[in-house]
């Protein structure tokens, strides 16, 4: 029997629901927009989530069991596990917070999803983390990362987020608290002014390089109300205020990229969002500063890009995760990637490790001499 992977998007004024077959396509997707965000309760979303799920399923496999009533009380003969990516801090199946879902903090949606769709596995991932996740294992874009064993995406839009895959593996750290928008780096704009971030922090780069930043930080030159897209558009025009802060924007990109590079090392770093449709406009700013600013005693091997996933890339990234967590097995046919064993993990953290010794050991010793 065939198996299928459903993925749910909950965005900050939707919810959005699709299944992937084996292969990794997308048969069907149903959106539902949400009345409020803001009063949303856990139940209800949940609620709203099963519904979708029901709705799908009973679409698609009407007609394999022959019976009226879909596949509502069979979930577990047809869908294997269930991805949800959704905005905020998660951790464990738990969304611990969301902005712009005030009244979901602490709410175990994996736990009561699964509870609903007779204990079929469901996965909570970030949004950033499901970003990733399509850019890497969709069947449209995965290609071109299958050689790679390491990649970050850098989401750009009214903040900035990332999403990793290390080791073939999605990585979300001890605490699902991987944000990279709020990685501090110096300010490049003139005289150096500090940017004060919501988060309590000084200096995050989403302060410096987001779409909404470089909305601000062009207004505030022009003397006229400003966003990123216009930013961009009096760059290509000459506007010198519009060029020094889109090239103030890509210098803080490039910060965040170096600095990701000595941390995780990656082979490829994509960016997406909104701000990433301006392709090269914004890429050839952030190669060239990261050619500029990175070390000379050692070469950078990291590739840049703009994120080729589509424009349902969060609900499939969110199904690719779920199954992904699951421990499917790769192979040219498959989608998905292997769960690293623990040992493997842990002898490539000892590799790494012995080699980062033996590189700052040459490099001390080329500054001695």
């Amino acid at each position: 029997m065939t198996r299928y992977y459903a993925g749910v998007d909950v965005g900050g004024s939707h919810v959005s629901v699709g299944l992937l077959d084996e292969a990794g396509n997308l048969l069907l997707t149903l959106d539902q927009q949400l009345l409020s965000n803001s009063t949303v309760t856990a139940d209800e979303l949940v609620s709203i989530m099963y519904r979708l799920i029901s709705q799908v399923a009973f679409t698609l496999f009407e007609g394999e069991n022959g019976s009226g009533d879909g596949a509502g009380s069979n979930f577990g003969s047809h869908i294997a596990s269930v991805g949800v990516g959704c905005p905020g801090h998660v951790k464990n199946g738990v969304l611990v917070a969301a902005s712009n879902l005030p009244l979901l903090n602490d709410a175990p949606l994996a736990s009561k999803l699964s509870a609903r769709l007779d204990g079929i596995p469901v996965v909570l991932v970030n949004d950033a983390d499901a970003a990733v996740a399509a850019e890497v294992w969709s069947k449209e874009t995965r290609s071109a990362y299958r050689d790679m064993e390491n990649v970050a995406l850098i989401t750009l839009g009214t903040g900035i987020g990332l999403g990793l895959v290390l080791n073939r593996r999605l990585y979300s750290g001890s605490n699902g608290l991987v944000e990279g928008g709020h990685m501090i780096v110096p300010s490049c704009e003139e005289g150096g002014a500090a940017r004060q971030c919501g988060c309590g922090q000084v200096n995050c780069v989403e302060t410096f390089a987001s779409a909404k930043s470089l909305g601000v930080r062009f207004s505030e030159m022009s003397g006229s109300d400003m966003d990123a897209k216009a930013a961009f558009h009096e760059a290509a025009n000459g506007n010198l205020d519009a060029e020094r802060a889109l090239d103030d924007a890509a210098k803080s990109l490039a910060v965040l990229v170096i600095n990701l590079c000595r941390i995780v090392d990656p082979d490829m770093i994509v960016f997406g969002g909104g701000m990433s449709q301006a392709g090269d406009k914004l890429l050839h700013r952030v190669r060239s500063h990261v050619k500029k600013l990175s070390w000379s005693v050692l070469p950078t091997f990291v590739k840049l890009g703009i994120a080729k996933s589509s424009v349902n890339a969060g609900l499939i990234g969110a199904a690719l995760a779920g199954k992904h967590d699951r421990a499917v097995s790769p192979s040219d046919d498959d989608f998905s990637t292997t769960l690293s064993s623990p040992i493997v993990r842990l002898g490539s953290l000892a590799a790494a490790a012995g080699v980062g010794a033996l590189l700052t050991w040459l490099f001390w010793a080329r500054v001695r001499r």
